[in-house]
């Protein structure tokens, strides 16, 4: 099949999930140009994350672009916490650039700590806006989304998610690959991504 040329001043940002416990996760985003360098640094450091939302963009200023992140504070949803580990949230173009060389083993990230505290009764469902700054991106927002489940009903869900990836969907204009999401989830609606599931397949394949 023929290859997607991604031009030079497209890159990719992608969010991770890694369940810590229960009810906490560390969610990673990592900023990209080399795709095939990036997957198989997940694959090797990483092989237990979970890929949620995919985005593709142009940093505004070419010299010294950066992306940011931007986290809502008063919407946080009761009985879940959202931990930063730095601020600002912000990483930088040339960073992007000089990953996959042996300057930069290691994509340039933004990490955050999710979690519930289960002594407060919270809700069930985690859907938090984040607010992308800095890029150029028919995405301007996306959403930190977790869930409380067993984990025999997480088992369930993974074996659907592992299923459901190897199906195409050509018609899809959305990429959604949560263990957890469905298309009759209302919730799940307002993740607005710039990729579809067969040009996503496409790129990693570069």
């Amino acid at each position: 099949s023929k290859r997607v040329q991604v031009p030079d001043n497209i890159y990719t940002g992608g969010v991770y999930y890694e369940r810590i416990e229960s009810n906490k996760w560390l969610m990673m985003f990592m900023v990209v140009q080399k795709i095939k360098v990036f997957l198989e640094f997940i694959s090797t450091e990483h092989p237990t994350a979970i890929q949620d939302q995919i985005i593709r963009f142009s940093f505004i200023d070419s010299n010294t672009g950066y992306i940011e992140l931007l986290l809502q504070d008063s919407v946080i949803c009761h009985g879940w916490y959202i931990e930063p580990h730095m601020q600002p949230l912000k990483l930088m173009k040339r960073d992007a650039d000089l990953f996959g060389s042996s300057d930069l083993p290691i994509p340039p990230s933004c990490l955050i700590t999710v979690w519930a505290d289960l002594s407060c009764n919270p809700k069930i469902r985690l859907r938090h806006p984040v607010t992308l700054t800095g890029i150029d991106c028919n995405t301007s927002i996306i959403y930190i989304s977790r869930f409380l489940e067993t984990s025999t009903t997480e088992s369930t869900h993974q074996t659907r998610y592992s299923q459901d990836s190897n199906t195409p969907h050509s018609t899809s204009h959305t990429v959604s690959l949560l263990p957890h999401e469905s298309q009759n989830d209302p919730l799940s609606n307002g993740c607005h991504c710039v990729l579809g599931i067969n040009d996503l397949n496409e790129v990693f394949r570069k």
